[in-house]
């Protein structure tokens, strides 16, 4: 069995094991002491291996190669998230209390979400120079334009009526900031999956299509929340986890797929 096969089925074990804590009825019998204190370092686990292995890939090329910038800017953006996860862990598991909205973890994934939208920039400029099949008008024109047109229009109906409840103020600001900037980070992520889906079946197809993937379960996650937490709306708490932690097993596992394409 070949390395990309054992890394996929670590991954579903994984999956399975993890699920059930944040999955009813399972996560009520199990309570949020436990999904806390698997979820937390469960998220930032494979933050870190997300980190790890894209500035593992951005060593592999030269170092002048475009490509080489663009995933080590991923790799930085990655671990700017696993700060404010650790941030996160730190209020949870170690100050015992509920983490806050805004906190220290907020100055971290803002600009993490920004690092990311330059490095997936810089990969489309790598594409356009690779020599694969690529139509500057359809893949960035119509592909871009209709995924700003689809996605903008999801947020903005479930941002709304967040805007209309709210009482304002910085939390108010982030719940805006998330999806927006998630939005701007799935724009040029579907550009991407759309120039490589023309290998689909190869491996290049594989990293973009888990990246893809835990980009929107992220942007899902961040969406759930701003949308929730201004309407009051208890008792989602753990599906907004899992949201979190499988965009985040998806990415670590794109980033994976990369390193398998260059060892």
């Amino acid at each position: 069995m070949d390395r990309s096969r054992i890394t996929d089925r670590l991954f579903l074990l994984a999956g399975v094991l993890l699920a059930p804590v944040f999955l009813p009825p399972y996560a009520e019998l199990l309570g949020e002491p436990v999904r806390t204190a698997v979820g937390g370092p469960a998220k930032l686990f494979f933050l870190l291996l997300a980190a790890a292995f894209a500035a593992r890939s951005a060593r592999r090329f030269s170092p002048r190669s475009p490509a080489r910038t663009a995933w080590l800017l991923l790799a930085v953006g990655l671990l700017l998230y696993s700060c404010g996860q650790l941030t996160l862990v730190v209020y949870q598991l170690v100050l015992a209390v509920s983490s806050p909205f805004p906190s220290l973890a907020d100055a971290f994934f803002i600009p993490a979400a920004c690092v990311l939208i330059a490095a997936l920039i810089c990969l489309l400029q790598v594409y356009r120079r690779s020599g694969l099949p690529f139509d500057a008008k359809r893949d960035f024109g119509w592909v871009g334009a209709g995924s700003l047109l689809v996605l903008g229009t999801v947020v903005a109906f479930v941002l709304r009526p967040v805007v209309a409840s709210s009482t304002g103020g910085l939390g108010l600001l982030l719940n805006l900031a998330y999806p927006i900037s998630d939005l701007a980070l799935l724009v040029p992520s579907l550009i991407l999956l759309r120039v490589s889906w023309r290998l689909r079946g190869g491996s290049v197809a594989k990293v973009w299509l888990a990246l893809v993937v835990g980009f929107v379960a992220i942007a899902a996650g961040d969406v759930a929340f701003a949308y929730f937490s201004e309407m009051g709306v208890g008792g989602l708490d753990s599906v907004i986890d899992l949201l979190f932690l499988a965009g985040y097993m998806s990415i670590a596992r794109g980033a994976l797929a990369q390193d398998e394409i260059a060892g």
